[in-house]
């Protein structure tokens, strides 16, 4: 079995690649779920919900970006993260 020479530079890549793409995952869910999310839903009152995302578009707006950073960083982990090592 040959081994090429850029074989380990590109799993290096790979998985420097999927270790940010993680911690992006984790400091946006965080911002998006755990401060975001916390400060404008009112648990069991639709309408205060309501009232929080009207006068609060910006951090709503936030939100919906966090979680799309999450979906992209998703893909990209699972688009750079080997699944096998054999």
């Amino acid at each position: 079995m040959a081994i090429s020479i850029n074989q380990p530079s590109i799993q290096r890549k790979s998985a420097l690649i999927a270790g940010v793409s993680l911690l992006i995952m984790v400091f946006a869910s965080f911002f998006s779920f755990g401060f975001v999310h916390g400060n404008l839903v009112v648990e069991g009152d639709p309408n205060a919900t309501f009232h929080n995302i009207q006068t609060s578009t910006v951090l709503f707006q936030a939100e919906i970006l966090g979680w799309l950073l999450i979906l992209i960083s998703s893909i990209e982990y699972c688009l750079t993260h080997p699944f096998s090592t054999k």
